[in-house]
């Protein structure tokens, strides 16, 4: 049934609490830097003449990216050297009054808060009163964290400030504990020390605000003062930051401060937010600054810790923040209080911030000796990431002539509608577009990517990041027929709609290569199929890989990785008895695993198993019921209640009562979708967010398939008892859904769904459904939890059902109040 999608739910109101990060599995993290300190490089333009011209150019595409993105204002200053060459304001402050944004505009920066903190911490240590692998609890015994795997010994490892700093302690985000929440910093630390981490310690990159945080208190502790003092004397005053605080009273005290937004891409409209106050947690994203106060911090690490001939913390332990603790995914690293990366050859090392009406950038190639700041009015924005390569090319790249510089490309044969079968995605469209002489791919779910002019390998790098590229195979015609895609060491295929790849083999030629393998060292499992002419092989919880025809080894490359590839061995009878999977120098055996094939159910017969028609016309007898009970959150050590009211047209209500952590109301009423909070604005959901409202599986009992234009069965997973069949939902507009069916029941005991928030982007979601026991003649799941990276698990315990009271407007309409 349609209610919100409890972690949907959670992520949408939390807003940007939740700002995404391309977070993935990270190994063998570094504990000590690896990079000696050198000095900046002056290698910025080749002819300093040109330099009026370049910073032209550069003021010119930042204004034309601040429109294009619905930027209402946003400020940029540019660092070369130890000299502020470039402060300038665009677009407005404040869009009731009209008042232009200037360089002395104030702004809250968010995130990049965080590196200020991390370079208190090293002026500590400079001091002799904190050591980078300190446990964390030695300074702040308030924050206790129970890690995973327990040690020999039956103890758990302490995490220091090392990996508080670097967001490797194996706990996601805990937002809710400082979002919106009244809890003083001591009572968050006490309240985190009971939550349970979803990663061993120091496997994987998972942001959290409330560790990092520790890291602050830990060094204004062992200063004899709080971090907010200590953050003036030891920086904000010997750099001149004369606008810059951490409180909102501060920030709003300042008549020169910007108003936040959002912006309702449904709507096309600024909603105007309230600051966002972060006392609990301000060493994680509590400053407000100017570009040209945030400038001279630009400059302090431009020079390596030295400032206007003063040293205000050393250059080995300002490079010590610079250093890679634990990778992120893509290429990207994190350091302490640092993302770290590369633009086209040149180090990176960058942060953003996110918070309530305001998005910022810090970036720097420090080998280069440049770095720039960027300050926004609105939530969240791509030029973020953007300006980077806006500031970077405008300052390094080649600057383009005033004299004709050729006929512009024909962007005609590349533009249209490419088919992704990857990922979040099935069956879904890339749509690539000409917009103005750019090539922009519209990514669904997502947003619009401008792509860059392609280089001399005839590859279109994304204007967002160069990690990412695309190139296409055109016809004899000229016109492209399949966009590839470049991305983390993967070529992925993207057919043109209405466009077939050669047949290469028929299911006939590939009769004793089909079928299933496995391998028990190391765990491996894999199914061969014929798809769409090509030979597929299935990796179990990785991706179809299409191979490529084998030469004269026998080895079928993979097409998106040609460093895989598998071979087929054969028995005396000549029979294929195993797949061998060939991959950094090693062969992996998986014997075929001999099976009689069944044939899959089909969804209407899963139905008729589940009887869902009788379940619907039971529901429908009864009218809305409602469900109450506890509702637990053990990634954040959050318990509370909640009520949620069904009914048989997919009508939805569901509360959540936080206590001090807060209280939402999520409603769709077959028309309207309504989310209100003690922690956020109102909103109405529109568009693809409507519709998502409407296809929620929060509750999945009945007809699964109920309002979904398409439902398919596509795998069987498991077996025996725990065998599962697969339901891919689809629905124009939403990327699509599963549901795992028991085949003998017709039961759903899981889900998988990418939630859409708006302003942060999709969300992987999974979902558990069980302990089905009969309530008001219905069979019905009392448990059911979702999951997803940001949040962890939420795991609704049902108490009691019955039927609900109040006419359908008062149940399923907009909420009135809280």
């Amino acid at each position: 049934m349609p209610t919100a999608h409890p972690a949907a739910a959670l992520t949408r109101h939390l807003g940007l609490a939740l700002a995404l990060w391309a977070a993935a599995c990270g190994k063998s993290p570094q504990t000590t830097s690896t990079v000696t300190p050198e000095p900046p490089k002056a290698t910025a333009p080749a002819e300093e003449d040109d330099l009026p011209a370049r910073l032209e150019r550069l003021s010119a595409r930042l204004e034309e990216a601040r429109v294009r993105g619905h930027i209402p204002g946003m400020a940029v200053a540019v660092v070369k050297g130890d000299e502020v060459i470039f402060a300038e304001g665009f677009g407005l402050a404040d869009l009731k009054t009209k008042r232009p944004v200037t360089p002395k505009t104030v702004f809250a920066v968010g995130s990049t808060t965080k590196a200020f903190t991390s370079a208190l911490v090293a002026m500590q240590i400079d001091a002799g009163k904190l050591r980078w692998d300190d446990p964390v609890s030695q300074h702040v015994p308030e924050l206790k964290l129970v890690t995973r795997p327990k040690q020999a010994d039956g103890t758990t490892a302490q995490p220091t400030l090392r990996d508080v700093l670097c967001h490797r302690t194996g706990f996601t985000r805990m937002s809710l504990l400082w979002y919106g929440s009244p809890l003083t910093t001591n009572e968050v630390f006490t309240q985190a020390s009971g939550a349970e981490p979803i990663a061993d310690f120091r496997e994987k990159f998972h942001y959290n605000n409330v560790t990092y945080a520790a890291a602050g208190e830990a060094a204004a502790r062992t200063a004899g003062t709080t971090w907010e003092a200590l953050l003036k004397q030891r920086l904000f005053d010997p750099l001149g930051m004369s606008s810059t605080n951490v409180t909102v009273p501060a920030a709003k005290a300042n008549e020169n401060l910007a108003q936040g937004y959002r912006w309702r891409e449904v709507q096309e409209v600024h909603e105007a937010l309230p600051m966002r106050e972060i006392v609990s947690v301000a060493p994680a994203g509590a400053i407000n600054s100017t570009v040209l106060d945030m400038a001279q911090w630009v400059r302090l690490q431009l020079g390596r810790g030295t400032f206007e001939g003063k040293s205000l913390v050393s250059a080995e332990r300002l490079q010590e923040t610079w250093s890679s603790q634990i990778e992120v995914g893509g290429g990207i690293h994190y350091g302490l209080g640092w993302m770290l990366g590369d633009w086209q050859g040149h180090r990176v090392v960058e942060h953003g911030g996110n918070i309530d009406g305001y998005a910022a950038e810090v970036a720097m190639l420090p080998d280069d000796g440049i770095g720039f700041v960027l300050l926004t009015n609105i939530s969240v924005t791509p030029l973020q990431r953007e300006s980077m390569g806006l500031v970077f090319d405008s300052l390094l790249g080649e600057l383009p002539k005033d004299e004709d510089e050729g006929p512009a490309l024909d962007l005609r044969p590349y533009t249209g509608r490419y088919v992704v079968d990857f990922g979040p995605w099935s069956d879904d469209r890339f749509t690539v577009t000409d917009e103005g002489g750019r090539l922009f791919v519209d990514v669904p779910g997502q947003r619009k990517y401008e792509l860059r002019p392609p280089n001399a390998e005839g590859r279109w790098v994304f204007a967002l990041t160069d990690t990412i590229q695309v190139y296409f195979d055109r016809g004899a015609d000229g016109r492209a027929q399949v966009l590839h895609m470049l991305q983390g060491g993967l070529d992925l295929e993207l057919p043109r709609e209405g466009y077939a790849f050669p047949i290469e083999i028929t299911p006939e030629e590939a009769a004793d290569l089909v079928g299933r393998f496995r391998s028990d060292t190391p765990p491996l499992e894999a199914s061969v199929r014929v798809e769409s002419g090509r030979l597929v092989a299935d990796i179990k919880g990785q991706m179809a890989f299409a191979l490529r025809k084998p030469g004269e080894d026998g080895r079928w490359k993979f097409r998106a990785k040609d460093d895989i590839a598998v071979s087929f061995r054969r028995d005396d009878k000549g029979k294929v008895d195993a797949l061998i999977v060939h991959q950094g120098g090693a062969d992996v055996p998986l014997a075929r695993v001999a099976t009689k094939e069944r044939p899959l159910p089909t969804v209407e017969e899963l139905l008729k198993t589940a009887k869902a028609q009788r379940t619907t016309q039971r529901l429908r007898k009864l009218g809305p019921i409602e469900l109450t009970g506890k509702v637990r959150m053990p990634s954040s050590n959050i318990e509370g209640r909640f009520r949620m009211v069904i009914d048989a047209d997919h009508h939805g209500r569901l509360e959540l009562d936080l206590g001090r952590h807060g209280r939402l109301i999520d409603t769709y009423d077959g028309t309207s979708a309504w989310s209100i909070s003690t922690i956020a604005p109102p909103t109405e959901s529109k568009g693809k967010y409507l519709e998502q409202a409407a296809h929620s599986l929060a509750y999945p009992i009945g007809d699964f398939t109920a309002g979904w234009d398409g439902a398919t069965v596509e795998d069987r997973v498991g077996e025996g008892k725990d065998e599962r069949v697969v339901v891919v939902l689809r629905a124009e507009g939403l990327p699509p859904a599963k549901v795992f069916v028991d085949p003998k029941t017709g039961k759903v005991t899981a889900t998988e769904q990418m939630s859409l928030s708006e302003g942060v982007g999709v969300i992987p979601a999974k979902g558990e459904v069980g302990e089905y026991r009969k309530a008001l003649g219905l069979e019905l799941p009392h448990r059911v939890s979702s999951f997803n990276e940001h949040s962890g698990a939420t795991i609704f315990e049902i108490e009691s059902v019955k039927k609900a009271e109040g006419d359908l407007a008062t149940l399923f309409g907009r909420p009135k109040d809280l």
